[in-house]
């Protein structure tokens, strides 16, 4: 196959943190980050004994963070947001992710995050914006977050889907998969080179 097509986890593969909560923190502070996350702590327990989803508890704990915040002056955050981001990228994806936008190979990030903190840096990167999936807001007619996801968590199956979705043929490409989380083995199972980062 002469096309190739890369796709990249964030969290973890090309970052070495989770940028969910180091984005909150930079955004919001660190005192209104804690305070959500001790309220959403009772659904946290119960997805990690599997007594509800990591999208329930994603959502519960997103929507304290972010509820009624104005997207807009989130955006403007997220533009800021990119020097952090350098200082925790993994060295080696990163060159990876740099070498398969130097060949002109189709290169995504595909994220639970969203993109409104991922797709600035993204772009600097060579990255066109539209090459960025991830979880997106639910805002109201005013511009500010509802505590919703307009799109379903972007996590284990739902990765693929959406990258079906933005790449619909797919398979007439080489696949290159770069993630570290188990729940990323159905994106993996698309790939014909498949990259696990180590933790």
């Amino acid at each position: 196959m002469d096309k190739k097509l890369a796709v990249f986890d964030f969290d973890g593969t090309l970052i070495s943190k989770d940028s969910l909560f180091e984005f909150a923190a930079f955004a919001v502070g660190k005192r209104r980050l804690l305070l959500a996350l001790l309220k959403s702590l009772p659904r946290i327990v119960m997805w990690k004994i599997g007594l509800t989803s990591n999208s329930s508890a994603k959502q519960e704990l997103f929507s304290r963070i972010y509820k009624g915040l104005d997207y807009d002056t989130l955006a403007a955050k997220g533009e800021e947001f990119g020097q952090e981001i350098d200082r925790m990228l993994n060295a080696d994806v990163y060159r990876r992710f740099k070498s398969h936008i130097g060949q002109g190979d189709r290169t995504l990030i595909v994220s639970a995050s969203m993109p409104v903190w991922i797709r600035p840096w993204a772009e600097r990167q060579g990255l066109p914006a539209g090459n960025v999936i991830g979880t997106e807001p639910a805002l109201s007619a005013d511009r500010r977050i509802t505590g919703d996801f307009a799109t379903p968590n972007c996590h284990g199956q739902e990765k693929v889907r959406r990258l079906v979705q933005a790449v619909p043929d797919y398979a007439d490409y080489e696949i290159y998969s770069y993630a570290d989380s188990s729940s990323d083995r159905y994106i993996m199972e698309l790939a014909d080179h498949k990259v696990w980062v180590k933790k």
